[in-house]
């Protein structure tokens, strides 16, 4: 039995087909061609708003808060077990290829991995086959991809190279710059290079965002024509799969690692808030033969329960696993086999921990920490500085505009209740998970480009 994840970055749920859209294009046809032979998780969420604590969590089955990477320097300690590491002590053959350095070692997540390679201009179906084509007959694999091209759009070469309209290559270019100078000063502000109190850069921030939500149309048709070209990608990636005669036999998971926002909430990209548009993912389990095809979950699920379903459908336990015992998330399939799939449950689903930007509109509403419960209907965000709860029904009100709090007293009371005792109860165990690594001095010159060319990190 193979098992192949396949995560494309900064991918929201609410332009793929996975969800209700309010028009009738699809920028997203193998995904819906895919949905029909897969269980779909319709509220699924990432574990955090950007790349290393999110894929920490899928890659361990812990929170957020619980794993504690959050920063650049955060790595996870040689005993904390991770999926892939799992699997290669049951006999599988594991591999992975990313574009997003932060899947990689700067934070131990390539552990496990007997092939951990970065892709600097995207994994494509040729790495696949020919990794695939080295392989021992017999033997299951395990295959992670990780792909980017939602994380800047305006970079994809069909969007702004020599190929493309004169309009788009204007448009790419306007927003490359606005968001150098945005990213720049969102950490600056924060007390990025130097001591001393962080420079206050708020007027030039809410320049720059009035700037950007002038043309937020323009911005989310750029975004989507780049989702389209991700789901081109996963197409071919999936079809050097059935090429090379394992497609039968693959348990397939797409997942994204973060949305990205575009003003919605006041604030611009990801990092900034737990916001729908920056945590409600897409995400679909392909089970081998179909089986459970064409069901939809509507309860929460979590890129935390990727590691438990995959080691719940494969049944494999003892010493190999040892420490993933105490994996966060949900076993699907034990959940779907049994019929318990729409069984409610209060439960975290994201987390945010802030130590690199200061979006002055975001610190003052939300503060640093944040961690978002959902129950049923019902999504809180508490915000752990402000000690404040946000309450949203994301059934009526998917676009979290209207904070119902003080409507609901009692429920309010109970999840902040409940938020407080996690964040207490994750903490205790990230104290034992994290250590300080290398940090950027820790990885190749390739992927220090790559982090560039992603906007993580400036020149200098």
């Amino acid at each position: 039995m193979d098992v192949v994840i396949l995560l494309v970055d900064t991918l929201r749920a609410d332009f793929t087909s996975l969800v209700d859209r309010e028009d009738e294009r699809d920028p997203t046809p193998f995904l819906r061609e895919l949905s029909e032979d897969a269980v779909v998780f319709e509220n699924a969420y990432s574990a955090g708003p950007w790349t290393l604590p999110s894929v920490a969590s899928l890659v361990t089955g812990l929170h957020v808060a619980a794993h504690g990477i959050v920063d650049h320097d955060d790595r996870l300690r040689s005993s904390t077990p991770t999926l892939a590491a799992g699997l290669a002590a049951n006999g599988f053959q594991t591999g992975a290829r990313y574009k997003n350095p932060f899947a990689g070692p700067l934070a131990g997540l390539d552990r496990g991995y007997e092939s951990s390679v970065h892709c600097p201009n995207q994994p494509d179906p040729e790495h696949i086959r020919d990794w695939i084509s080295g392989l021992e007959p017999g033997l299951p694999m395990f295959l992670y991809v990780h792909t980017t091209e939602p994380h800047d759009p305006q970079r994809l070469p069909a969007l702004s190279g020599p190929n493309a309209s004169s309009e788009s290559v204007e448009l790419c270019r306007w927003y490359d710059r606005q968001m150098k100078f945005f990213r720049a000063i969102a950490r600056q502000s924060y007390q990025d290079n130097w001591s001393g109190p962080p420079v206050d850069f708020a007027e030039e921030q809410q320049k720059f965002l009035d700037r950007l939500i002038d043309r937020q149309a323009d911005i989310y048709s750029l975004y989507e024509l780049s989702v389209t070209e991700a789901d081109r990608r996963l197409r071919s990636i999936v079809n050097a799969i059935r090429e090379r005669g394992r497609w039968d036999q693959t348990l397939l998971i797409v997942v994204a690692d973060h949305g990205d926002e575009f003003g919605e909430h006041g604030a611009w990209q990801h990092d900034h808030s737990l916001y729908q548009e920056m945590v409600h993912v897409p995400m679909l389990m392909r089970f081998p033969g179909g089986q459970f095809g064409g069901t939809r979950i509507k309860e929460a699920s979590s890129i935390v329960d990727i590691a438990p379903t995959v080691i719940g459908y494969l049944g494999i336990s003892g010493p190999s696993l040892q420490g993933m015992d105490e994996l966060q998330g949900r076993d699907w399939f034990d959940d779907l086999t049994d019929g318990n799939a729409e069984q409610v449950l209060t439960r975290v689903v994201s987390t945010r921990v802030n130590t690199s930007k200061r979006l002055h509109v975001a610190l003052k509403a939300r503060g640093d920490r944040n961690l978002a419960l959902r129950s049923g209907p019902w999504k809180a965000i508490w915000n752990q500085d402000l000690g404040t709860l946000e309450l949203y029904d994301v059934e009526v009100d998917p676009g979290e505009r209207s904070d119902v709090a003080a409507d609901h007293p009692d429920l309010t009371a109970r999840l902040t209740e409940v938020a407080r005792r996690r964040w207490l109860e994750l903490r205790a165990v990230a104290a034992r998970s994290t250590e300080k690594g290398a940090g950027l001095q820790g990885i190749s010159a390739q992927e220090l480009q790559s982090l560039k060319a992603l906007g993580y990190i400036d020149d200098d």
